[in-house]
């Protein structure tokens, strides 16, 4: 398997998952593509002395943005927070927040929310958990910026930077998102984007927040 590629604030290294044998009759990950829940189940749990060393890895702060702008977009919201494994502990849930399409206007109004949470899972594993999650819960594909059922992006992983084919972190668009900004900074008001001394809420002042509201059922 390829080593992972890891950006710091201080340089970069290459860090292989030593002793990681992923466990798994078909293949889960073929050219980037998502196979099965098992597969990802026992990829990300592993076995033996692997499954020991993920309870004693340190757990890092996460933050994850959801959305939905399709059916019960409340309810999928919910279902997201049901979906998620034991191997990832919800510490705080911002407000639901309506707001206008970005990107792409003529479709419904999104319902956003931000997660922080704790998790041992390293950023690909989490990758694969929350891809699948959207799939269980009925996500089909749409274009770029285009309606969806539920959408889980994962915005910061503690204090890493990442840039490969399948994930980048921090979330390249954060800056951008007043519906990102507004929940994160609810949650987290101090929180430092990676490799700055900016505080994530001293991006709100360039971005549109009038649409976003606070959602009432």
């Amino acid at each position: 398997m390829r080593p992972l590629q890891v950006l710091f604030c201080g340089g970069d290294y290459t860090k292989p998952r030593v002793n990681w044998q992923p466990t798994f009759s078909n293949s889960l990950i073929k050219r980037g593509k998502l196979i099965s829940i098992s597969g990802v189940l026992s990829l990300c749990r592993g076995v033996g002395e692997d499954q020991e060393d993920m309870q004693t890895e340190k757990k890092e702060l996460i933050f994850l943005s959801l959305g939905s702008n399709l059916g019960d977009r409340e309810a999928n919201l919910k279902l997201v927070l049901s979906e998620l494994p034991p191997e990832v502990e919800v510490i705080k849930e911002s407000s639901i927040y309506q707001t206008e399409p970005w990107g792409f206007m003529d479709q419904p109004d999104f319902l956003n929310q931000v997660l922080s949470v704790k998790t041992a899972l390293a950023p690909h594993d989490l990758l694969i958990y929350v891809k699948n999650i959207e799939l269980k819960i009925g996500r089909e594909p749409s274009f770029r910026f285009g309606p969806r059922l539920v959408d889980i992006d994962i915005l910061f992983y503690g204090q890493e930077i990442i840039e490969d084919e399948t994930l980048d972190i921090p979330h390249p668009r954060i800056c951008e998102r007043a519906f990102v900004l507004i929940p994160l900074m609810e949650i987290a008001p101090d929180l430092i984007y990676p490799c700055t001394d900016r505080k994530v809420s001293d991006f709100l002042k360039d971005v549109d927040g009038s649409v976003v509201s606070p959602y009432e059922v």
